[in-house]
This record gives structure tokens, C-alpha cells and sequence, in this order.
């Protein structure tokens, strides 16, 4: 039987444990490390001997997130990722705790495990952190960066709540695109072309928000019953001049 881990400080300390696990990083860090990752080298690696075939992403633990938050488990998980000291996620509480920064989320790993844990004897030593931080980095390291699985074609989208601003990498095209799905439902690529952003991008943050909890989906099968959508070509419009081109107002 698999004993539940408590989470282990680092044994190196460095700079960054000044950096508080859910301190956020901007969305150019978190590109730039990922772009760092995928170009790495075996020569880089060093005696790991790691291969850019042998990574994979966190789609695993992506999903099994997503079945447990849609059904509401009193759920805790423990996830090592490349035999690293474990990440336990408790889905009913909506905590984490996890020795490594949110700064430094991995994007690419080359094993992941994940495995239930009995909440009733794991002493997890402290306060958890909150889970929603860590749920956007999982969205984004997931399905190769691309659409999420659960995410259907013809479905429409609208944001029930604004995240946590203050603990999420984001940027303020980001900030401007999720304005649109507070105030109408999309489909992904409607929302893509009004809020002028590529396709991928726009999956990529509804996969992110859906993960989190934080969108309204309207199946494509009540597709009869919602407004009628004219979708307009791109050009660089205010918001509210994008929001009547899209209802054909």
C-alpha cells in the first residue's frame, strides 16, 4: 500500500525560495521557459541523458482534474513528476502543496504518477495553497498545447468569474480576450476571431479556464435556441464595436 507523502523542503536553497510557491510569473517567463525546455539537447542534459522525444506534458493529470472537479470528489491526489518530491493536490478543499514554486512548473517531464491518496492520513504540515494558480499552469503544459479533450466543437463558452488575476502569468491580450467571454457565449472560434487572437491561443485559455472551474458551456446541441451569430473579419475595432459585429448589431 502506497504511504502518503509529506511534502519535503528543498534541499538546495537558492534565490528562488524567496519566491512564494504561488508567486505569479509573467506569461513571457513562462514562454521562455517553455521554449527553453523544448530546445533542450541531450549534451544539455548531461549525464540524465534526456532525449526531446522522451518528455511528455501533464494531459494525464489534466484529466483526471477535470472528471473529479466536474463531479464535485472529495478527492486528494499525490503526483510525482521525474521522481521529484510529490505534488498532492486535495480537489475537494481546492489546495495544493508542493515544495516547488509555481514559477518554476515544469512544462515538459519525462514520467509522471499519479496516484489516490487517503486524506485522513496524510498530515500535510501547514496550510495548502490555493489550487486555481496551479490548475492554469496544468491547462497550459497540457494536450501538447492545444485544445483540451472535453473541450467540444460548437459548444459555447462565457465566463461565470474572473480568476485570480493576481496569481496567474497573463497578459493584457489575455485579460482584454476573457472581457469578451464575460459578456457573450462563443464558440472557440468565434471567440478567437472577435477577440483577434490566433485559434491556439484561444484554446489554450479555454482549456485553461474550463480546467479551473470558471466557464459556462452551452451545448451545441441548444445551438437552435442561441442568437444568431455573424461573425465579422478581423480589424483592430474597440471591444464593444467587436461585441455588436459579432450579434449583428
Amino acid at each position: 500500500m502506497n504511504r502518503p507523502l509529506s511534502p519535503v523542503p528543498r534541499a538546495h536553497a537558492n534565490a528562488d525560495d524567496a519566491v512564494p510557491p504561488n508567486h505569479p510569473i509573467t506569461l513571457d517567463d513562462l514562454l521562455a521557459r517553455r521554449a527553453a525546455t523544448l530546445r533542450a539537447t541531450p549534451e544539455a542534459a548531461g549525464e540524465a541523458g534526456w532525449q526531446p522525444e522522451d518528455d511528455v506534458d501533464w494531459s494525464r493529470l489534466a484529466l483526471r482534474l477535470r472528471t473529479a472537479i466536474e463531479l464535485d470528489e472529495e478527492l486528494m491526489l499525490e503526483v510525482v513528476a521525474d521522481g521529484d518530491e510529490p505534488l498532492v493536490i486535495d480537489v475537494g478543499d481546492r489546495t495544493f502543496w508542493w515544495h516547488l514554486p509555481l514559477s518554476d512548473f515544469p512544462a515538459r517531464v519525462r514520467s509522471l504518477a499519479i496516484t489516490p491518496v487517503d486524506a485522513r492520513t496524510y498530515d500535510p504540515g501547514g496550510a495548502g495553497h490555493d489550487l486555481e494558480p496551479l490548475l492554469w499552469q496544468v491547462a497550459h503544459a497540457s494536450f501538447d498545447g492545444g485544445r483540451a479533450r472535453w473541450l467540444r466543437p460548437g459548444d459555447r463558452y462565457k465566463l461565470r468569474r474572473w480568476p485570480n488575476l493576481t496569481a496567474l502569468p497573463h497578459d493584457s491580450e489575455q485579460v482584454r480576450a476573457m472581457s469578451l467571454l464575460g459578456q457573450a457565449a462563443l464558440t472557440a472560434e468565434e471567440f478567437s476571431s472577435v477577440a483577434g487572437i490566433d485559434e491556439a491561443d484561444a484554446v489554450r485559455l479555454l482549456s485553461a479556464l474550463s480546467l479551473m472551474g470558471l466557464l459556462r458551456v452551452q451545448s451545441a446541441d441548444a445551438r437552435a435556441a442561441a442568437p444568431r451569430i455573424i461573425v465579422q473579419p478581423r480589424r483592430e475595432v474597440g471591444l464593444f464595436a467587436r461585441l455588436r459585429g459579432l450579434f449583428g448589431r
